[in-house]
């Protein structure tokens, strides 16, 4: 099983000034990813904005991201949907297009009552998706799912052949360790929580899913070369950076702030969808300000 290293961008998904969707700037975010030494893209997940774009929309972002995507940088599809059907569609597309992995989160509005209930869920949809590796996406704070990810993790072991592993988002350490070493590390976890990035390097994380890595992936790539070498005060120093942005992207909004930062670094993606609202000149200039000093992007913000 292929497991992943380094930094794997949640890629936003673009839109034209009108909120209609617009493919014409992944090619170039692309090569940005494979530039950067990125292993994947993780498309049409929380940070693609999925549950705002209608599974037409999303086929056509996952075929783009797969037609464009350099050798080297792997495309993998987040398919989850509250309604498992469209999800299984979204699977089987991914399958067909040639991605090299898919994942879903679990349901939001009607959820499921227990972890059993869950694996049942997602089981047909990652069957839809043939022998491609399967991802559960855990991200509580989000889906309002929560149940113990390592117990998740056993019962979709038994019941999902082409299960792998899981992308974590979380903050629950404790937790995230028991995922580690559920029979004794053989799934691979892929960590979400980007401004904490540092400490589960400690615990055996080797790479992550995050959406700060589409723009400032220098600063994460700082901090693993950091732990490698022993250095941890650099690792620290360069971890307290990406600290600094979270909690501008906080003051701001997180998703509609980050989106916005890549027009800053020449990926213009548009506004967010609703029932976000976009951010305007005036609050993009107080943003860049903010973050100027800062020196973790992919190039000068502008």
């Amino acid at each position: 099983m292929k497991r992943y290293t380094g930094t794997i961008p949640a890629a936003y998904t673009p839109c034209l000034p009108n909120g209609d969707l617009d493919l014409a700037p992944i090619p170039a975010m692309a090569r940005m990813f494979a530039e950067q030494k990125c292993p994947a893209a993780f498309v049409c997940g929380s940070t693609g904005e999925s549950h705002s774009f209608t599974t037409d929309e999303r086929k056509a972002v996952a075929a783009a991201w797969k037609k464009h995507a350099p050798a080297g940088l792997d495309v993998i599809v987040h398919v989850g949907h509250n309604c498992q059907r469209e999800a299984m569609a979204l699977a089987a597309h991914a399958k067909e297009i040639g991605a090299a992995a898919v994942s879903a989160l679990a349901p939001s509005y009607f959820k499921p009552a227990t972890p059993k209930d869950l694996v049942d869920f997602l089981r047909p949809i990652a069957a839809a998706a043939g022998t491609l590796p399967f991802y559960f996406y855990d991200i509580p704070s989000m889906t309002n799912v929560v149940f113990p990810a390592d117990r998740v993790m056993k019962l979709a072991a038994e019941a999902i052949p082409n299960f792998v592993g899981l992308k974590y988002t979380s903050s629950d350490l404790m937790r995230l360790q028991s995922c580690l070493a559920f029979e004794g590390g053989k799934y691979e976890v892929l960590f979400g929580t980007d401004e904490i990035l540092l400490a589960t390097l400690a615990l055996g994380i080797k790479g992550g899913v995050g959406s700060t890595y589409n723009y400032a992936s220098p600063v994460y790539r700082r901090i693993y070369d950091a732990v490698a070498r022993g250095d941890h005060d650099t690792a620290r120093r360069e971890q307290l950076k990406t600290v600094r942005l979270v909690e501008v992207l906080l003051e701001h909004g997180v998703l509609r702030t980050g989106k916005a930062i890549m027009s800053l670094i020449g990926h213009d993606c548009g506004p967010i969808r609703p029932p976000f609202a976009p951010v305007g000149k005036e609050e993009l200039a107080e943003i860049r300000r903010k973050l100027a000093p800062l020196d973790i992007f992919v190039s000068p913000i502008s």
